[in-house]
């Protein structure tokens, strides 16, 4: 057992060795000097715990579990230090959950979070894998990317039915779809749960001078499908607003270095 891990810790520091563009099996097994049919056999565990993923035969890299056992992602540590204080005041101001996603390696799930009324943490597992049609972060997200990132997801994931959105036709109706999103400063979605109620997201686009980063999201109940013009609706929106346009400020400072004249 203790071999195993001990092999398994080896694989995992040659794949992040060769994060993103992946390292073939052979050469996983020469560095490791472990045996073929051993090292398949750990990386098929490994990818079972989205720790690595197979990106074509025989090719292997980490996979989106290890940025989510970390808790950062993309959003790197001194990223989520910026954003953290702002996801903080969030939660404070709207008493709901709150929450940050990304897309790494195509899969959609969430780097940083505080709960209220909503539980995201039943089990790792659910906040890990997650359809990325299905969530109203997933999609603003997808608005955001450009047509090779966009076709590596669907080639993924294929796309997307009414069970986690609806059928699209084509990938053009797809990407007409998003082109729409794309011109939204908050998206919004809610789905029937028990009790009759809705749960609805709220999600609005983090940034710096490079681009989308990941999708700042608030997660609330509410009782009825579109409470467009509800004053609380309207209340979270404005505050979703105010925290991302913050997060967005200072991602951007920080992407400058810190330099406060700008130049």
């Amino acid at each position: 057992m203790v071999k195993s891990i001990h092999k398994a810790s080896v694989i995992m520091k040659i794949l992040s060795d060769h994060y993103p563009e992946g390292v073939k099996l052979e050469k996983i097994c020469a560095d490791a000097d472990i045996n073929k049919s051993t090292c398949v056999r750990i990386l098929d565990t490994l990818i079972e715990e989205q720790l690595a993923e197979r990106m074509q035969f025989a090719v292997y890299r980490l996979g989106a579990g290890c940025f989510h056992l970390t808790r950062s992602g993309k959003f790197d540590s001194s990223r989520l230090s910026v954003c953290r204080p702002v996801l903080k005041w969030l939660h404070k101001m709207t008493g709901k959950t709150v929450l940050i996603s990304e897309i790494q390696n195509g899969t959609k799930y969430t780097v940083e979070y505080y709960e209220s009324d909503i539980i995201l943490t039943r089990t790792v597992q659910d906040i890990l894998v997650d359809d990325i049609y299905r969530t109203a972060a997933g999609r603003l997200m997808m608005s955001r990317l450009d047509d090779e990132r966009l076709n590596q997801i669907i080639s993924r994931h294929g796309m997307p039915t009414s069970s986690s959105w609806k059928d699209f036709s084509s990938i053009n109706e797809l990407k007409l779809e998003l082109d729409k999103i794309s011109q939204m400063s908050v998206l919004h979605k809610s789905t029937l749960v028990e009790d009759g109620k809705y749960l609805s997201g709220l999600v609005a686009e983090i940034k710096d001078k490079n681009g989308m980063l990941g999708a700042l999201g608030i997660a609330y109940v509410s009782e009825v499908c579109d409470d467009e013009g509800s004053d609380e609706r309207k209340r979270l929106t404005r505050l979703l607003l105010r925290a991302s346009k913050e997060m967005n400020r200072r991602l951007c400072f920080e992407n400058d270095g810190g330099n406060k004249n700008g130049t």
